[in-house]
């Protein structure tokens, strides 16, 4: 009986890997964002936004969130 591997393990397995170019690309584009993620805020949230943010990461919806204000 002939052993078979699985598709990930043959030759035609190559031709899903992405291009060294397209590669390069999305590479170049992550390093941007990471860039501007660590870099500060030009704008601060004001003092009203960061009560709003804070309700919302405790999980409250909008409704409640309109109560608490």
């Amino acid at each position: 009986m002939p052993v078979t591997r699985p598709a990930s393990t043959t030759k035609d397995s190559t031709r899903h890997r992405p291009r060294p170019d397209v590669k390069d690309q999305v590479n170049l584009v992550a390093a941007r964002l990471v860039t501007r993620i660590q870099a500060p805020a030009e704008e601060q949230l004001t003092p009203r936004e960061a009560q709003v943010l804070g309700l919302a990461a405790r999980g409250l919806s909008n409704s409640e969130i309109g109560r608490q204000l």
